[in-house]
């Protein structure tokens, strides 16, 4: 889901179609991937366990 999110966020936010889309979506991409990593290592992993197993027992 992230790369294809960073490849829209690419072409709508950050100059389009352009020759440099490739350098510019990789750069997005690894920036995206590493904040997402964090956020599901971190606040929504722990939160969704919680909830999961207070709805199991």
């Amino acid at each position: 889901m992230s790369p294809m999110m960073s490849l829209v966020a690419t072409i709508l936010f950050k100059g389009g179609l352009s020759s440099e889309i490739l350098n510019i979506w990789l750069h997005t991409f690894t920036t995206n991937i590493m904040t997402a990593l964090v956020w599901q290592l971190a606040v929504a992993g722990p939160i969704a366990r919680k909830i999961v197993l207070r709805t199991v027992n």
